[in-house]
């Protein structure tokens, strides 16, 4: 970048995180990072004759043909339109200057060069006799801000070549990208465009660039400030599919430090959820407190992984066991017991309303505890006015409870 676009740049940036300006040179859709002839002026071609009226010469006897016949102009019709993805690309839409990007998130750039100063709008034109015309690129260079330190990245696409023994070209796209955002990638990235070249396949000398080193075509975004139950990092797992009701709780999860799966990369989220690693669970969420005495079951040995966490949960007093100095570790737990530990855990709040699930009887030890919990919007049951109370839970619905009960006051 010129020492002209950087300042230009850095005075942009510096003035969007200040809030003192809106977007830069828009046009097409509201508040879309739209930069056009309208607000930049003519784009000067570079090289051959630059600044005559045709860049005689240009490609000249391609075809052997020793005549002047080819010509390019100066551009005084074009823009670039920024755009963002936020779902890996499926979907774009155009961005204001100063957007906010989380990982995974997507940038590209298009630049549509629309006429010519040619007396027919023509961008170029070709003559050819007995022949074909020459086969051209359009090469868009593009500073790329996703990746730290900044590197250039191109965008290539095909020239329109129509027919007949003059070739006039009037308009021409070509799109560079797509940028995907990480948590490599600098908190204020400054994306800009650097370089535009129109290139032969079959002629060296048929190359040719437009001079853009003046304009700003440089677009800002800046990191969303992280909130762990709105954006957390993703977990990366492969077995967790992107979009699904559990996608985020999962996310969320692992960004807490409650769980990192069960093997590398998997989270097993169909997996039954035992005693043991509820605890686990438990434990973890309420970001694992020692200092408890031994638990003193007989079927959980200090070697266990999970011999603190339920040692925990005896001294807060969230289970006394299964049985006389028992706990069973490692016995499935059913969802109204996985409702028990969460509402004791909380201190065993009296629920305001009523119960709501026709599997859900009156005065069962977990009655109270599953009432609460849907009066929470912590669960909406299985099904139409049922809880399922003596299925087992598995890890994926362990993670949306635990989700909704730390950051359901967010998603209302």
């Amino acid at each position: 970048m010129t020492g002209r676009r950087a300042t230009t740049a850095l005075l942009a940036t510096l003035m969007l995180l200040m809030g003192l300006v809106g977007v830069v040179a828009t046009s097409g859709p509201a508040g879309a990072m739209t930069t056009d002839s309208g607000t930049q002026g003519q784009i000067n071609k570079t090289g051959d004759g630059d600044g005559a009226a045709g860049s005689v010469g240009w490609c000249n006897g391609f075809l052997g043909t020793g005549l002047p016949v080819d010509y390019r102009y100066h551009l005084d019709g074009w823009n670039t339109v920024w755009q963002m993805s936020k779902d890996g690309g499926a979907t774009w839409a155009d961005a204001p200057n100063g957007s906010t990007f989380a990982n995974g998130d997507q940038v590209r750039v298009t630049f549509n060069a629309t006429s010519g100063t040619a007396l027919g709008n023509e961008i170029f034109s070709q003559t050819h006799a007995g022949g074909s015309t020459s086969a051209l690129t359009s090469t868009l260079s593009v500073q790329n801000a996703s990746v730290s330190p900044l590197t250039t990245a191109t965008g290539v696409a095909g020239v329109p070549n129509p027919g007949g023994a003059v070739r006039y070209v009037n308009d021409f796209s070509v799109t560079a990208g797509p940028f995907t955002m990480s948590a490599g990638s600098p908190n204020t990235a400054v994306f800009d465009v650097t370089n535009l070249k129109i290139d032969s396949s079959n002629r060296s000398d048929c190359n040719a660039g437009f001079d853009v080193a003046a304009k700003d075509l440089s677009f800002t975004i800046v990191r969303e400030p992280v909130n762990l139950c709105l954006n957390p990092p993703p977990a990366g797992f492969i077995d967790v599919a992107p979009g699904q009701y559990y996608s985020l709780p999962i996310d969320w999860l692992v960004a807490k430090g409650i769980t990192d799966g069960t093997l590398p990369g998997m989270f097993s989220p169909t997996q039954k959820v035992t005693r043991g690693q509820m605890a686990m669970f438990l434990w973890r969420y309420a970001d694992s407190p020692t200092g408890a005495p031994d638990n003193g079951f007989n079927d959980v040995s200090a070697l266990d992984y999970y011999n603190d966490a339920v040692s925990w949960l005896v001294d807060e007093g969230i289970t006394g066991g299964t049985g006389p100095g028992t706990f069973s570790p490692k016995a499935p737990v059913k969802r109204k017991d996985m409702a028990v530990f969460i509402w004791t855990a909380e201190g065993s709040p009296a629920p305001t309303g009523a119960n709501l699930f026709t599997d859900i009887p009156a005065n069962q030890y977990y009655t109270d505890a599953v009432t609460w919990m849907a009066e929470q919007g912590i669960t909406g049951g299985t099904g139409p006015g049922t809880f399922s109370p003596n299925a087992s839970i598995i890890r994926r619905d362990m993670a949306v409870f635990l989700y909704k009960r730390s950051c359901g006051a967010l998603l209302t």
